[in-house]
């Protein structure tokens, strides 16, 4: 028996479907796996599948194949570059987590909104609508304009 992971033992390791395995050395993500010399058949290292698990994690936080790239050349680099990386991707979630929550406001309150109408409660209805007022110009700005 060859020595080291097939493709499949590799992607189950990783938690990634071989196609990711496969399109991560197309482009160059990773270093060209050694091939069985008998099969032709990738035959991962376990160098090769411990940086798949690195990728992997980094890719299951949201950070792209440019962001990954910069990960791995930062390897040789001072641990900053890393730092830097991290943070940045950091501030980026945490701007997402605040739009997803005001679009979650949003529609608790259209929630709200339409229960009250429901009821018949309009005075309940118009107090709710002042505050979506104020969520919708947080949520687009152009809607202050107007």
């Amino acid at each position: 028996m060859p020595e080291g992971y097939t493709i499949a033992a590799a992607a189950a390791r990783c938690g990634l479907p071989e196609t990711t395995l496969r399109y991560w050395e197309d482009i160059g993500l990773v270093a060209p796996v050694p091939r069985d010399p008998s099969s032709g058949h990738r035959r991962y290292r376990t160098a090769d599948v411990e940086l798949l698990e690195t990728l992997a994690n980094l890719r299951a936080v949201g950070l792209s194949i440019d962001d990954m790239r910069a990960y791995l050349a930062g390897a040789a680099d001072a641990p900053g570059q890393r730092r830097a990386l991290f943070e940045a991707h950091a501030r980026r979630l945490a701007g997402e987590v605040a739009a997803l929550r005001l679009r979650l406001q949003y529609l608790e309150l259209k929630v709200r909104y339409w229960t009250a109408r429901d009821a018949g409660d309009e005075q309940a209805a118009d107090e709710v609508a002042a505050e979506l007022g104020a969520v919708i110009r947080q949520i687009n700005p152009r809607e202050a304009e107007s």
